[in-house]
């Protein structure tokens, strides 16, 4: 038995030379190698039998020094013992680090690791729960046994192991603590059958669940044409567990949550909070622009997200009166409306074209923004 002031073990003896008025032998604790104050452990033992397996999870209070032996006739037990001075293993784990590195909120991922006992003989295995505290609860099952409630397993690992890889996204379901139990084999000498012995009292951690996400995303749309997207998309970085993050992720995506999500560029390093949308970028049917942060373990799930707003400035009521008379030559004044939203426009390009949609298109001039006429050259040769 791992656990301090706790034993479980076997116990072997050599029988009396001469045993013929042997009945039988009794196991007890006491507090001197004489039985001061001796509590008995065991089972009966028989005569012609030499060991017997103690249950873990005796208590060594209130100061048990020794196990004593006596033998056993029909008539009497003996005054004066057989003993031997107890040592208590004592396996428990200790300095147990665990850096959350799945930035969601409820739900971990990283390596658990722990630093073994120096006095590990005894132990063949290590259990690593998540828990509800430093020693998880227990509940009264219908069938009188008392089921442990309040932990939930995440891995068994042999000893001379220290660590345990707990995937991303694994839920944390509530609880607040990882506990870790060492763990040994209580075999029976020659027997066929054995049992383990794990201990009651674990090494624990209390958990930070990292939770690091963007905030305030915004985008201002610098590419004019309908259902074209460019601009930058910027972001406040997380207010906790920044120190985890190791670059952003910008995605389209069809709502918050990044159904059918289309990378924007590369990952942006920490310490950048904008990404350059580049113009001509396909709207599509997306409607959202999300920001996932991203650790040296994985890219988040769930995250931040900002409404999509397609910003279009077409120039209005465009009319040209051609007051060169010669056939294949034009000059005039071209006017027009300014579009609705002038917000994001700065100047106004002018071309002559083979068609609606800039085939072909020969540069005329440009005027900044609040003027909305351009004086063609006389004769420009068409």
């Amino acid at each position: 038995d791992l656990d301090p002031l706790e034993f479980g073990g076997n116990v072997t003896w050599q029988e009396p030379a001469v045993s013929d008025r042997v009945q039988d032998y009794l196991l007890y604790f006491a507090e001197d190698a004489i039985g001061t104050n001796r509590s008995p452990v065991g089972s009966i033992v028989p005569v012609g039998t030499s060991r017997e397996l103690l249950a873990p999870e005796i208590s060594q209070l209130p100061a048990f020094t020794h196990l004593v032996i006596y033998t056993r006739s029909y008539l009497v037990e003996q005054t004066t013992p057989g003993y031997f001075a107890l040592s208590d293993t004592i396996s428990i784990v200790s300095s147990i680090v665990f850096e959350d590195l799945d930035l969601d909120f409820n739900d971990l991922g990283s390596n658990i690791t722990w630093t073994e006992p120096i006095v590990n003989q005894q132990v063949t295995e290590y259990y690593v729960y998540l828990a509800d505290g430093s020693e998880p609860a227990k509940t009264l099952g219908d069938n009188g046994n008392m089921p442990w409630t309040g932990r939930s397993q995440l891995g068994v690992v042999s000893v001379g192991t220290d660590m345990l890889f707990v995937p991303p996204e694994t839920p944390r379901n509530g609880y607040s603590h990882v506990v870790i139990y060492a763990s040994s084999d209580l075999v029976e000498p020659l027997g066929p059958t054995a049992g383990q012995a794990r201990q009651t009292t674990p090494q624990y951690l209390v958990v930070h669940d990292a939770n690091a996400s963007v905030s305030n995303v915004d985008f201002v749309g610098k590419d004019l044409d309908l259902e074209d997207l460019g601009g930058v998309v910027s972001w406040n970085a997380p207010g906790s567990d920044y120190d985890r993050v190791l670059s952003y992720v910008v995605y389209l995506s069809l709502d918050d949550i990044g159904t059918n999500r289309s990378q924007i560029e590369q990952d942006v390093p920490y310490g950048t909070n904008m990404l350059l949308t580049p113009p001509e970028t396909p709207r599509n049917a997306y409607t959202r622009f999300v920001v996932y942060t991203k650790s040296t373990l994985v890219e988040q799930t769930t995250p931040t997200a900002h409404s999509l707003f397609d910003t279009s400035a077409l120039a209005r009521n465009l009319d040209f009166l051609d007051i060169d008379v010669d056939r294949g030559e034009l000059a005039g004044n071209l006017t027009w409306d300014p579009p609705s939203d002038e917000l994001h426009v700065v100047r106004y390009n002018v071309y002559l074209s083979e068609n609606a949609y800039g085939l072909g298109r020969h540069y005329l001039g440009n005027v900044t923004v609040g003027i909305y006429e351009l004086l063609v050259l006389l004769e420009l040769l068409i």
